[in-house]
């Protein structure tokens, strides 16, 4: 299921979020973790969190289209999920955005790195 969090809707909404202005970044999260609708911030899911990347590059917003780049470095073999967040550097203020378990080259390899790149249009769409 990849689906965006209710929360980010609604700051979306509010303007709480801005794609092109804020800074966001991505977690890998292990397979135990489940998709809950109820999380609003990073640290409702950090005991299952794998690592996080640096802030999502190159991001866009084209036709109501989130779009970026992001590389983690080592990824653990483990993760079969990843996780946007925007990434104010307190993870109980930083914003779960979406949650991705199909595409994307999902879950994981060995071969120590994982592109998090869009493969259509873009991560999501509002």
């Amino acid at each position: 299921m990849n689906t965006l969090y209710p929360s980010a809707r609604q700051r979306f909404l509010t303007k709480k979020i801005h794609w092109l202005q804020d800074s966001f970044a991505a977690a890998l999260v292990a397979p135990d973790y489940v998709y809950d609708a109820s999380h609003e911030v990073l640290t409702a899911i950090q005991p299952v969190w794998i690592k996080a990347t640096a802030p999502i590059t190159a991001r866009t917003a084209v036709d109501g289209w989130a779009n970026g780049a992001c590389k983690f470095l080592d990824a653990p073999p483990i993760a079969n999920a990843v996780v946007i967040f925007k990434d104010t550097g307190n993870s109980a203020q930083s914003a779960l955005i979406a949650y991705y378990d199909l595409g994307f080259g999902l879950p994981t390899t060995e071969d120590g790195s994982f592109n998090f790149i869009a493969t259509g249009l873009g991560y999501f769409r509002l």
